[in-house]
């Protein structure tokens, strides 16, 4: 009789061991549920954009209303259109929302310049369309592309004394690019500067610092700047007597002829 008691106390011994292993797993798996939470989209230049062939990269934002404990991805699919990938444009084809965070999540969308004369091409993407382990209404953009129209401005710089322009240059800023041009050496130099049709720009010239004699030299340095349209500016002379304004030359917003 003492054995089978004993065999007794260690079989509700060992279910006791087995149950409390159960009731932790289970507590466990409990903190970690996924919460089924929200996609949330954030599309700055809304659900339909027409822009030029330039490049350009559009952003936008997606969030989960509440972190997961596993990683969450987000769709993004071509749906339609003209234009082609790779070519025409790029985009982030899935967005990752790492487990634990409720954080931001960037995608872009790239487009290419092309300056070929061609019908308006299209395309429209599709973000989040079934996302595993959340709830989503799936949002579509369509772009439209527009031709690339630009044309050149020409710029001629030249210095007397053929040294260079002694830290002296010709600023263009444009599209939120600034772009520097001086004389390096002794052979004037032809700049062939292409802006975009509408575009904003601003021409200056940043004097290398001096009135005449060192440390800038000013007065050997000259140069000439002709719009589209032929509108014609020039600061300097070749023969020391004159020496270009520092600041701004000329600026507005560019009209293709």
């Amino acid at each position: 009789m003492k054995k089978i008691k004993l065999s007794l106390s260690l079989l509700a011994a060992t279910l006791l061991v087995f149950t409390s292993c159960d009731s932790d797993d289970a507590t466990n798996d409990s903190i970690n549920e996924n919460t089924n939470p929200i996609v949330n989209y954030d599309i700055p230049f809304g659900n339909n954009v027409t822009t030029v062939e330039t490049d350009i990269t559009y952003s936008y934002t997606v969030q989960l209303s509440d972190a997961q404990f596993v990683d969450t991805y987000v769709p993004v699919s071509l749906v339609g259109g003209t234009a082609t990938e790779h070519e025409d444009f790029d985009f982030d084809h899935s967005l990752r929302i790492s487990k634990g965070s409720s954080d931001f999540v960037t995608g872009t969308v790239t487009i290419y310049r092309d300056t070929d004369l061609e019908p308006t091409e299209t395309f429209t993407l599709r973000i989040g369309d079934t996302v595993l382990n959340a709830n989503s209404t799936p949002q579509e953009i369509t772009f439209t592309l527009e031709n690339y129209v630009s044309c050149v401005w020409t710029l001629v710089t030249s210095d007397t004394y053929g040294d260079g322009w002694n830290g002296g240059y010709v600023e263009l800023t444009s599209e939120g690019v600034t772009t520097q041009y001086s004389e390096d050496d002794n052979v004037s130099n032809t700049f062939l500067i292409d802006i975009t049709d509408g575009a904003d720009y601003e021409f200056k010239y940043v004097s290398g610092g001096g009135t005449g004699a060192a440390p800038g030299w000013e007065s050997e340095n000259y140069f000439s700047l002709t719009a589209p349209d032929g509108t014609f500016w020039e600061e300097g002379t070749m023969d020391y007597s004159g020496i270009p304004t520092d600041g701004i030359i000329t600026s507005g917003t560019n009209v293709c002829p």
